[in-house]
């Protein structure tokens, strides 16, 4: 045997241990998809593909081995499965795709390889028990809500390379206290801090231009924004409801800024608004 087919023990419900023939070579679709009594799986060595869904909704599933082997781990590919605490990537997967570990609620330890290029989308959201991530230094992308509703993230460190941070990728980190974000980065997405109520400061560096809908909104204990010079355009609601926000420096090279902006910033005394903006959607109080 060297694959497993599409939807082979999808829904067996009494599976509870699976050891895989030694010459195995895939993990197709759905394999496995919501065996809720499944608590052990060995995975052989040359192993190469875990497909999209593959064991999805295995509830039960504990810690696992993967096979130096593994290439590919596919879309949702471990999405749901709540007893998994710890995952240790081996080093040929550059890529992990949407979802794959997407609500393991018990997941606290991630190892990963130093070849990964990218985080794609809800790789990680609700993993609510992840408390800290040290992303290799070979990530350039980190998806749409990649860490979405981790409300127990304490820390993460960001790779140096990291080029751009997707639309809500950090949103709901209630516990996330400080970030430092790599000078590399040129985008921040639509509420990539969406309600991230612990964290205090954060400084954007020189390439990042212009701040997209709601980044911060929400972010309650936010005290100081530090914007790069060449900044130009704040887009709707970026600080909306940052009432402990007392230090932002608006660079002269702003043009616009847009709605309910500052709305909420109870604590914002003084805000000096350059001769170069064009537009001001909403006036401070």
């Amino acid at each position: 045997v060297t694959e497993i087919g599409p939807y082979a023990f999808q829904n067996c419900k009494s599976l509870k241990e699976v050891s895989f023939p030694k010459h195995l070579n895939a993990i197709r679709t759905y394999a496995f998809y919501g065996c809720e009594e499944l608590e052990n799986v060995f995975f052989p060595e040359g192993l190469a593909i875990i497909d999209d869904w593959a064991l999805s909704r295995c509830r039960r599933l504990g810690d696992f081995v993967l096979p130096s082997t593994l290439q590919v781990i596919g879309f949702r590919a471990f999405a749901g499965c709540e007893s998994i605490t710890e995952v240790h990537l081996p080093d040929c997967v550059e890529v992990l795709e949407g979802g794959v570990f997407h609500e393991c609620r018990s997941l606290k330890e991630v190892t990963f390889p130093e070849r990964l290029k990218e985080l794609r989308r809800l790789t990680f959201a609700e993993c609510t028990s992840l408390e800290k991530i040290q992303i290799p230094s070979s990530v350039t992308k980190i998806g749409e809500s990649a860490f979405l509703d981790c409300d127990h993230l304490l820390s993460i460190g960001l790779p140096d390379r990291l080029e751009s941070i997707g639309d809500r990728a950090f949103e709901g980190c209630a516990a996330l206290t400080g970030l430092e974000i790599p000078d590399t980065v040129t985008a921040i997405g639509v509420r990539a801090f969406y309600h991230c109520s612990s964290l205090t400061s954060l400084e954007l560096p020189e390439g990042v231009y212009r701040l997209e809908k709601s980044t911060f909104e929400g972010c309650v204990n936010l005290k100081c924004v530090l914007l790069p010079e060449g900044f130009g355009f704040i887009d709707d609601r970026v600080f909306y409801g940052c009432r402990s926000l007392k230090i932002l420096n608006i660079p002269k090279t702003i043009y616009y800024i847009c709605q309910d902006v500052f709305t909420g910033c109870d604590s914002l005394k003084e805000l000096v608004i350059p001769e170069t903006i064009t537009y001001n959607g909403s006036p401070v109080d």
